[in-house]
């Protein structure tokens, strides 16, 4: 099966956050996640999409917007960046669907939200391209 470099970031990291719960120290989340995320621990259930986008696509900017809620909460600003990174997302997603690797959900109560989970299959994907990607930083290590 052959997966495309996003394809890969995707499962490996659905895999750290939802699985291993070890994810990278600089892991960018939105600031709700964080408010919320020791509360009940949904927020590690999914890689959200909008992790995906501040993490994989750096170039993206953040617009802060008032709410009734809290001081501030994290938009991304629409520019043709952002736009590119939604098709670029969606493809991979749809591709990744398509071959079993991951189940996508959407809020019901807010449908702004769009989280990844693996499947079993995708778990077992993402356990290989780990372990690959171990050898390939041990010296000496060669893949077979």
């Amino acid at each position: 099966m052959r997966l495309g470099k996003f394809e890969k970031w995707i499962l490996i990291s659905c895999f750290q956050k939802t699985i291993q719960r070890d994810l990278p120290e600089d892991w960018r989340r939105p600031r709700d996640h964080r408010r919320a995320e020791a509360a009940d621990g949904f927020h590690d259930k999914y890689l959200f999409k909008s992790e995906v986008l501040l993490n994989h696509f750096p170039g993206l900017r953040l617009s802060a917007k008032q709410s009734a809620f809290d001081d501030v909460i994290e938009k991304f600003q629409t520019t043709k960046e952002y736009a590119k990174a939604l098709v670029t997302y969606r493809r991979a997603a749809n591709q990744l669907e398509a071959k079993g690797l991951i189940n996508e959900f959407k809020g019901v109560n807010s449908p702004a939200w769009t989280g990844i989970v693996l499947t079993e299959v995708g778990i077992e994907k993402a356990i290989e391209l780990v372990v690959s990607s171990l050898l390939k930083k041990t010296p000496g290590v060669e893949e077979e």
